[in-house]
């Protein structure tokens, strides 16, 4: 399976993302006002870093990673076995996520203090302050705990189907316009329904799960399109191959209209079911379209064996886990530099991703990590 051109360029989709995650996690530095437990600029551009957080919004980055990772779920537990499966997750994504969340994110906890003006020492501040309500929170390590729980369920799902003689079968099927539409329909209803209740910003977080209310309908629905795209053999030789313009044109036209809707008329607050309705039929419209434009530019580009492609996704995921705190370092470290902000900005993303891929690189070549990482 490695060997093969989807496998590469759905890997150099999930680094890709992850750069994009690096740009959103530092644009939101500069948003006022502020988010509590985060590193910020002196500079604020509400204008640029508001577009900015509301194109590259969660729901719209991580449900290509949910989609990404339906894709493989599938196929791994056929290849390794429901037990073997569920020991390799616990592996790969339970021991990072308690380790981070034992040893990282009390960092991003106390980086955030000091740069309130407060003073404390790291281990008096993670003894006393680190895992208080308060401060405790998943930060970026929320998606290995969701991916954690999807991976019980499915190989449980698939367990039952499998001893009904109904274990997943793969046929070549290439999606029509209909495929769509409904799928837009049922994320949209879905994404509408916690919409009525939940802010855009609200987020359910305990000590053992963390996620975005209207996110979590979206990334249940990619996690279970991505494993539909697998078992109708996507992205084969002769499988479905999304078109760039038509879904180029699409995301164009939606997230245009979903960001003057949410960001410039609704203010980031749209208040009765009507206008509710539409920022998440935008939202939706753009999030799949967005998700196809990506899977057909990079379909093509990444289309064959690269080394240096091979390299840069083997040590995505080492990035990913270690991306965030490395962002905060560097927003800390120049946060009274004094340059034009958006000079300030580009060269605070370069130095957190090189940062971020060098870091994630040097734990994949530590012997004790290699099967975590």
């Amino acid at each position: 399976m490695k060997g093969s051109n989807r496998i590469q360029f759905l890997d150099m989709l999930r680094a890709f993302i992850i750069f994009l995650v690096i740009v959103l996690h530092t644009a939101i530095s500069y948003i006022k006002p502020q988010i509590y437990g985060w590193v910020h600029n002196p500079e604020e551009n509400n204008a640029l870093f508001g577009i900015i957080c509301t194109v590259l919004d969660s729901p719209i980055l991580m449900a290509v990673m949910f989609f990404i990772a339906g894709y493989f779920t599938l196929p791994s537990i056929r290849q390794k076995g429901v037990k073997q499966f569920l020991t390799d997750r616990c592996i790969r994504l339970g021991i990072p996520q308690v380790l981070g969340l034992v040893f990282l994110v009390p960092g991003l906890s106390y980086t955030a203090y000091l740069s309130s003006g407060q003073r404390m020492n790291y281990f008096d501040f993670w003894v006393s302050k680190g895992f208080k309500p308060e401060f405790f929170n998943h930060a970026h390590l929320w998606f290995l705990g969701i991916l954690l729980y999807f991976s019980f369920i499915t190989a449980f799902i698939f367990s039952i189907l499998k001893v009904r003689g109904k274990a997943f079968r793969e046929r070549n099927k290439k999606p029509s316009w209909r495929l769509f539409v409904l799928f837009i329909a049922v994320t949209t209803g879905m994404h509408f329904i916690v919409y009525l209740r939940y802010s855009t910003f609200a987020w359910t977080s305990t000590y053992f799960i963390a996620f975005q209310n209207v996110g979590m309908p979206l990334y249940i629905c990619y996690f279970l399109f991505g494993m539909y795209a697998h078992q109708r053999n996507w992205f084969r030789a002769d499988g479905y191959k999304p078109g760039i313009t038509p879904w180029a044109v699409f995301y164009t036209f939606s997230i245009l209209v979903y960001t003057v809707l949410y960001a410039i008329v609704f203010h980031t607050s749209p208040g009765t079911p009507v206008e509710k309705l539409a920022v998440a039929l935008m939202l939706n419209i753009s999030i799949l379209s967005w998700t196809l434009l990506l899977l057909g530019v990079f379909q093509r580009v990444f289309h064959g064996d690269h080394p240096i492609v091979r390299k840069i996704s083997s040590v995505s995921y080492g990035t990913y886990i270690v991306h965030l705190n490395i962002a905060f370092a560097v927003l800390y470290a120049t946060r009274n530099v004094h340059l034009p902000v958006v000079l300030k900005f580009l060269v605070q993303i370069l130095t957190g991703m090189i940062l971020s891929w060098s870091v994630g690189y040097m734990l994949k070549q530590m012997p004790a990590l290699k099967k975590v990482l």
